[in-house]
């Protein structure tokens, strides 16, 4: 029998879902912006105080979650430590799919106060690239600010 899959939504007790046709996160002048003109039903959660509670590894800082088109996007908002970001996101990345979470795309965003070509070219942010690569997702980084929209299929660009 196959094991049942797990998702933010009904992990979470606190999380703001919204169905907006905009989503945002914002810190410290960083933001990420998700346009959801099929305005799905999006989970927020605030990782480091919501899903990981007391422990010393560090995670992404939010989490958007669509259970309805399988999607979760994993954002952290970062300074300029863009292979600290990728680390983050990688280590949340095994953690969930190890815990079975039942998403069909998984995808990384970082956005930092500057994207530094070293960083990008780091070791911890190819690794992690790659691992989302080889399972359909995608990790990305931009500096101050990053806008994408979702769509019901699971798409997001």
């Amino acid at each position: 029998m196959a094991k049942a899959s797990r998702f933010l939504e009904d992990d979470v007790v606190s999380k703001k879902i919204s169905s907006g046709s905009i989503i945002n996160v914002k810190e410290n002048g960083r933001e990420y912006v998700l346009r959801n003109p099929d305005r799905l039903s999006i989970a927020k959660v605030r990782s480091d105080g919501e899903l990981y509670q007391g422990t010393a590894v560090r995670r992404p800082d939010y989490m958007l979650s669509s259970k309805l088109a399988g999607v979760l996007i994993m954002v952290e908002l970062k300074g300029s430590h863009i292979d600290d970001a990728a680390t983050q996101i990688l280590t949340a990345l095994r953690d969930l799919r190890r815990k079975g979470y039942g998403y069909r795309h998984f995808h990384g965003r970082i956005v930092a106060s500057r994207n530094s070509v070293h960083g990008l070219k780091s070791v911890p942010y190819m690794t992690a690239e790659r691992e989302f690569r080889k399972i359909g997702g995608s990790l990305r980084s931009s500096s101050v600010r990053m806008e994408e929209s979702i769509s019901g299929d699971g798409i997001v660009s």
